[in-house]
């Protein structure tokens, strides 16, 4: 198996870090997830998540860094996001968003920054 789970890359929305995971197996989950701004972009195989599917891959992402909320794992990361050292630019983001316009960008966001 051929799993790659990281942080760091780029956002498509605001440029900040990702949580990344890209698994090449067939029927695997794959997503790019933004603590700062709530993107979220997941799929299985050519399937993107429905909305109530993303909201319980939230709460798996919360659960695996220890937080209950988007605000607590922002601030879970804000001191690695500044050391560049554990952050892994190797892999932009799991997906290709160059050819994706900027408001269907948008639609990844899953959270009002005030939640």
């Amino acid at each position: 198996m051929s799993e790659i789970n990281s942080y760091g890359g780029e956002c498509p929305n605001c440029k900040n870090s990702l949580i990344m995971k890209y698994n090449k197996e067939k029927n695997s989950l794959n997503f790019d997830a933004c603590p700062n701004c709530s993107f979220l972009n997941a799929k299985i195989n050519d399937i993107y998540l429905d909305d109530l599917e993303r909201m319980s891959l939230w709460e798996d992402i919360f659960f695996s860094y220890n937080v209950n909320s988007i605000d607590e794992l922002r601030s879970s990361l804000i001191d690695t996001d500044t050391d560049d050292d554990t952050i892994n630019r190797i892999y932009p983001s799991v997906f290709d968003y160059s050819d994706v316009p900027y408001k269907e960008i948008k639609e990844f966001i899953f959270f009002k920054k005030n939640q």
